[in-house]
């Protein structure tokens, strides 16, 4: 009986681990004017993971938000002839030592696609490392890097870490799907919160 009990713990606490996200969002000053409503979200990069994330966050701020946000066919057609991965706030990325730095962002070309898009603020997500981990299942743990601005000039009000972790196979499955879900309605949420702009 104890044993089993003991596994069963074993397994409550890898489920634990599988499913985490965490995340470090903040503004860079206290207070805000937030003018307008109109928002979208982009990956920066041609990671597939950044792609879907920013998708989802784009589909639960229009869940929870007040929020006019742009779906990803809206994005692609106004910057389509101006398509390319964005210069990304880090130096260098290696397993899981990546050297931030967010004055390194192509805040011109960012700049560009605000103005092409016509939207009042932007928020761009990169993925620069992902590190797998074998032990009772492969684990992976994937970063994040997001930026979030604001107006014409694309003025850079706030900026997050981000880790998702999940697995692809093991005693206790957590697929990506779940795990970008779960991430994307936590994301979204801090956003509409700190602007002010959830729905009652």
């Amino acid at each position: 009986m104890r044993k089993f009990f003991n596994i069963i713990c074993l397994l409550i606490l890898i489920l634990v681990i599988i499913t985490c996200s965490t995340s470090d969002f903040h503004f860079k000053k206290d207070k805000y004017n937030y003018k307008g409503n109109r928002f979208a979200v982009i990956a920066g990069d041609e990671s597939p993971l950044s792609v879907a994330v920013a998708a989802r966050i784009s589909e639960s701020l229009r869940e929870i938000s007040k929020f006019s946000v742009l779906s990803s066919s809206d994005i692609l057609n106004g910057i389509k002839d101006n398509l390319k991965p964005i210069r990304g706030p880090y130096k260098s990325a290696y397993f899981e030592e990546i050297d931030i730095d967010f004055s390194l962002t192509d805040v011109g070309y960012i700049t560009k696609i605000q103005r092409k898009l016509g939207v009042d603020y932007i928020y761009v997500i990169w993925n620069p490392s992902n590190v797998e981990e074998l032990k009772l299942s492969c684990t992976v743990k994937s970063y994040l890097i997001a930026q979030l601005f604001q107006g014409k000039d694309a003025t850079e009000i706030a900026n997050a870490n981000y880790n998702i972790e999940y697995n692809k196979f093991g005693l206790v499955r957590k697929p990506i799907k779940d795990a970008i879900h779960n991430f994307a309605e936590k994301a979204a949420r801090q956003i509409a919160e700190s602007t002010g702009m959830i729905k009652e």
